[in-house]
């Protein structure tokens, strides 16, 4: 299948950006190849990918990457929606049979073709809209101890790691576009429209934390999905494939990456 790279955005004030100098975490430098270069090393070496587009890098800067085989790119939208549904958008126009494709973020330079080709694999039959990879905390910490991410979440079975690499039903793209919005802008009040929808399946309590801006990401990922294509619409797909969700998220995780990548 093809696959989208997420490339864009730019860190907000913090030690990110400072480390960054400002631009996108795509360019930091991880063991002699740029970050973004490291995850598509990965993409192109998985048996089940076909296509790359990135979306999100500047034109002026793509000339400086250096792939090892040709892959495609496409311009900032100005959200992670927007680059999202871009990138699905140019598969469609490729290849307007796609029942699939995949999306993967710019940060997780340990990525493996191997452990790739594992997640779509489990991911068969394809019987969701959206499918994420997660990983346990068992697996993690046996392969990075002591490592901390921004991917943890919290889970009924405790700690586990949320990945960077999805599978996507291109159905997707025929989908409620102001639910997106509402996710993306974190403005839900703007659509009273979906209130009922959302108190109707998840109860009043729920839409006032949305409003309100209490819930997590990965609680209005959830919703959404949910709004979209019913209870069934996602799925987590579990994989002891550690390098699909160690992202570079933070000046800690940087540094232990490229000493990890300089020891190869």
């Amino acid at each position: 299948m093809d696959c989208v790279v997420l490339a864009g955005g730019l860190p907000g004030p913090g030690p990110m950006a400072e480390l960054t100098g400002g631009r996108s975490r795509a360019w930091l430098d991880m063991g002699g190849r740029v970050m973004v270069e490291r995850v598509l090393d990965g993409l192109q070496a998985a048996q089940s990918v076909d296509e790359i587009v990135v979306v999100g890098l500047a034109e002026h800067e793509v000339d400086a990457l250096r792939p090892r085989r040709p892959v495609h790119f496409l311009p900032e939208q100005g959200t992670m929606v927007g680059n999202a549904m871009a990138g699905l958008l140019w598969i469609q126009q490729r290849a307007p049979d796609a029942a699939t494709a995949m999306l993967c973020s710019m940060d997780i330079p340990l990525i493996r073709g191997a452990a790739v080709d594992h997640f779509v694999e489990s991911c068969r039959p394809f019987d969701h809209l959206f499918f994420q990879a997660y990983v346990t905390s068992e697996v993690m910490q046996a392969a990075h101890p002591g490592v901390r991410s921004y991917s943890e979440r919290w889970r009924e079975h405790g700690v586990v790691y949320a990945g960077d690499v999805f599978v996507v039903g291109m159905a997707i793209l025929a989908t409620n576009p102001e639910v997106w919005e509402a996710f993306e802008r974190h403005a839900w009040r703007e659509y009273p429209a979906l209130e009922g929808r959302v108190s109707e399946r998840f109860g009043e309590a729920t839409w006032r934390r949305l409003v309100a801006g209490e819930t997590s990401d990965e609680e209005d990922f959830r919703v959404i999905l949910s709004l979209l294509g019913g209870e069934g619409a996602m799925k987590n797909v579990f994989t002891p494939h550690d390098c699909l969700a160690l992202d570079a998220d933070s000046p800690e995780l940087v540094e232990y990456l490229r000493r990890r990548l300089r020891g190869e």
